[in-house]
């Protein structure tokens, strides 16, 4: 009876903790789901790279959501597994609630039809009153150092054409958002500084891509990337990706 007793103890412990942890997985993937780039999961991810580990990803961040959740449960002795499971989905829904969001600035982008990017050369070119973006993360203060124009073709495996695709781009060295934009074409130019960048493209229905992207004055600055065809959800592609 002893052992009995003991088995069925150590099972209702293990259920506890496996409702708890499914009930924080599931705040997690619907905030990844409905969020998105905005989502909780990758801000706090970001802070843990700030100023813990560089190598932080939100695969990571989230084991350790779940494991918070689970010891929330054994704290405040939670004695069935549906309490546990709604305890580990509010204790986590709260956490991400009060992380917060900063949007990176929209990257500078031609409007279509107004330069071509097959073939066409663009020069260096101040943002004019017709080119609608926000510049403020770029410090357009007098003297503003120039914007130069980055061509982006992307090409998919399956040769489908694709929509509603996220740009992004991340400093090498702080793996910070610097600025990111949206675009339904294959083909588009943004502008931005000089400099080195970590240049990632998010299309659903393809594996996120992550290019070491290097812009310099005097010569096109053009990118090719091949989007490889995937099954695999945006939502779930992002545990693995830093940034």
């Amino acid at each position: 009876m002893t052992k009995k007793r003991t088995l069925g103890i150590a099972l209702s412990t293990l259920g506890i903790a496996f409702s708890s942890a499914i009930g924080a997985f599931v705040a997690i993937l619907s905030d990844l789901l409905q969020k998105k780039d905005a989502s909780a999961l990758l801000a706090l991810s970001g802070v843990m790279r700030d100023y813990f580990w560089r190598g932080f990803t939100p695969l990571a961040g989230m084991c350790l959501l779940l494991a918070i959740s689970v010891i929330i449960a054994f704290i405040f002795k939670v004695d069935t597994a549906q309490r546990a499971f709604v305890r580990g989905l509010a204790i986590v829904s709260l956490i991400m609630l009060g992380t917060p969001y900063n949007p990176p600035h929209t990257l500078l982008q031609m409007p279509p039809g107004r330069l071509a990017t097959g073939g066409t050369a663009v020069e260096t070119l101040p943002p004019g009153p017709d080119v609608s973006a926000s510049l403020t993360g770029f410090a357009q203060s007098s003297p503003a150092p120039p914007l130069l124009p980055v061509h982006v073709q992307l090409i998919t495996s399956n040769h489908r054409p694709v929509s509603d695709l996220t740009v992004t781009l991340f400093n090498p060295s702080t793996l910070k958002a610097i600025g990111s934009l949206r675009s339904a074409t294959e083909e588009f130019t943004f502008f931005t500084g000089a400099g080195d960048y970590l240049f990632r493209v998010v299309a659903p229905g393809y594996s996120i891509v992550t290019y070491p992207l290097h812009v310099q004055s005097g010569q096109r600055n053009l990118v090719k990337i091949i989007l490889q065809a995937t099954w695999v959800p945006i939502a779930i592609q992002r545990f693995f990706v830093n940034p």
